[in-house]
């Protein structure tokens, strides 16, 4: 892309990065409402209970104990949860100059930056990959630039096989870990999503190729040694 698109690019992920903070924000908003709701019925149960003793309803100020009482039980769970999602500090958008430096990263160290316009999305070609001997060829890594805003609620990048070696027993696994052009992000999901989060675009395509380029034996959608053996042309 000529330095033109890069800018606009860099201004639509400012944009989004920018839509997908303020829905955090109501993410918290959304909680806090949840515990002010509980403790209004708390609230409730005591004004009946004062109302009951005033006028000397017994049986109902035990209702009113009681009901209380439930939403007190409730309190603990909700009062944490919410101060688990307040908790959560937001880092500042980068700038615009400062995305557009992440972009000319990605560039650099990947070659090509593709920008397909059906589908707004962004993408890089990794190496062939060669996993314990098996050949499973270059993976495109594709970010959907429309659905950036939405990370908290969808996957929004997917993996491409370019070259499909898949499993022999399911076509559908093109590497171990990627099913349906879904990647198994493992150890990594908290850190790849913290990137994109954050608008650190070099890391999160780096660190998306390394899990690429490693198997983990111990949750394979496949086992490397169920595969089709393939060699590769220019390694024949």
């Amino acid at each position: 892309m000529n330095d033109k698109e890069l800018l606009g690019v860099a201004r639509d992920i400012e944009a989004a990065l920018l839509k997908l903070r303020q829905g955090r924000y109501r993410e918290r908003l959304q909680e806090l409402g949840v515990l002010v709701r509980r403790l209004q019925e708390v609230v409730r149960d005591w004004r009946k209970l004062s109302l009951a003793l005033t006028r000397n309803w017994l049986a109902a100020a035990e209702r009113c104990c009681r009901s209380a009482s439930r939403e007190l039980d409730g309190l603990p769970y909700t009062i944490s949860r919410a101060q688990t999602f307040l908790d959560r500090h937001e880092k500042d958008v980068p700038t615009l100059s400062e995305i557009l430096a992440e972009l000319k990263a990605v560039e650099a160290q990947f070659g090509d930056l593709e920008l397909e316009d059906e589908d707004y999305v962004l993408s890089v070609t990794t190496e062939p990959i060669i996993l314990e001997d098996v050949y499973l060829g270059p993976f495109r890594i594709a970010l959907y630039l429309g659905r950036l805003h939405e990370l908290s609620q969808r996957t929004v990048y997917y993996i491409e096989a370019l070259e499909p070696h898949p499993a022999a027993t399911d076509d559908s696994i093109t590497h171990p870990h990627v099913n349906n052009d879904v990647l198994c992000e493992g150890d990594g999901l908290v850190a790849i999503r913290a990137a994109l989060a954050e608008g650190r675009l070099f890391d999160f395509f780096e660190m998306v190729c390394s899990v690429l380029n490693t198997y983990n034996p111990d949750s394979p959608y496949v086992a490397l040694s169920d595969w089709v053996r393939f060699v590769c042309p220019k390694l024949a």
